[in-house]
């Protein structure tokens, strides 16, 4: 026996009842008698575990690297959710009370614009913050890239002319479903509020 051995219990082996010595961190050497006695083994069964299935490994494989993938894909998707699901977007509307006309505003996730006011359909690109400032504004630059020029509810005939560009600062309710729109980032001089439109 060799030093520091522990005896354990007698277990079937290949047919054969085998004890087992633990030495330490060291394996006891097989002497040539031991090693004749043990059965055939393919060498190519030795590089792996005696009980692998190829097809079974694969198998792991291909789903270890499905969740990788899902992963970083799922990482990705939530990256482009947090700037795609502002809570600008979507569509907004609220009515002159002077002459009862109607705006409508649908901000868009590629971050543009189309605003149906009167008769006036105009397009725009705009930019906003991702987070509002101290006093819960959102900063927004809006330019205008199209319009069919003719009178908006505020009662100018040629409409929006392309390239007029504006910011304003936009304030929402905590609910969400309401928001002002401000010419700086205070309520003294602002419209509204604009009521989110159901799609």
């Amino acid at each position: 026996m060799a030093f520091g051995s522990h005896h354990v219990p007698l277990l079937p082996f290949f047919g054969r009842t085998v004890q087992l010595n633990i030495v330490g961190t060291t394996a006891p050497l097989l002497r040539k008698e031991q090693l004749s006695a043990m059965p055939n083994i393919p060498a190519d069964r030795l590089r792996r575990p005696l009980n692998s299935n190829d097809k079974t490994h694969h198998i792991m494989k291909a789903i270890l690297a499905t969740l990788i993938i899902g992963s970083m894909v799922t990482t990705a998707i939530a990256s482009v959710g947090d700037s795609s699901s502002h809570r600008l977007y979507g569509k907004w509307a609220w009515t002159y009370s002077k002459n009862n006309c109607t705006e409508v505003y649908d901000y868009r996730p590629d971050n543009t614009s189309l605003v149906t006011s009167g008769e006036e359909i105009a397009e725009s690109r705009f930019t906003i913050s991702e987070r509002p400032d101290s006093s819960g504004f959102y900063r927004m630059t809006d330019v205008a890239t199209n319009s069919n020029g003719r009178t908006g509810c505020d009662g100018e005939p040629g409409g929006t002319p392309v390239g007029d560009t504006v910011t304003i600062y936009i304030f929402f309710h905590p609910t969400k479903d309401e928001m002002l729109i401000c010419q700086e980032p205070t309520l003294n001089a602002c419209f509204g509020p604009l009521r989110r439109v159901s799609q």
